[in-house]
């Protein structure tokens, strides 16, 4: 499995199973992307800020991030093992 899927994976675990470690992980990734973003970014202020009526921003939600996770432990089985495990 690549390291980001599995690294996705187990955020997308993280914040359905314990709130507060979503607002954690949250935070840093808001912090990581305000850090980045004029490395990735440099010419965001010519970017157009909002929502487009052609193209809406679509919200993802909780039902949307559990189809992720059983899609991913139906490809790897022996991660779910391993997920049980570290809650027990």
């Amino acid at each position: 499995m690549p390291l980001l899927q599995h690294i996705a994976s187990m955020l997308l675990l993280i914040g359905l199973l314990c709130p507060a470690a979503q607002a954690a992980v949250r935070q840093t990734a808001q912090h990581c992307a305000r850090d980045a973003a004029n490395y990735v970014h440099p010419k965001l202020a010519n970017v157009q800020h909002g929502s487009d009526s052609d193209t809406p921003l679509n919200a993802v939600t909780g039902d949307d991030r559990a189809q992720v996770i059983v899609a991913v432990l139906a490809e790897n089985p022996k991660m779910l093992d391993r997920v049980l495990k570290q809650l027990t």
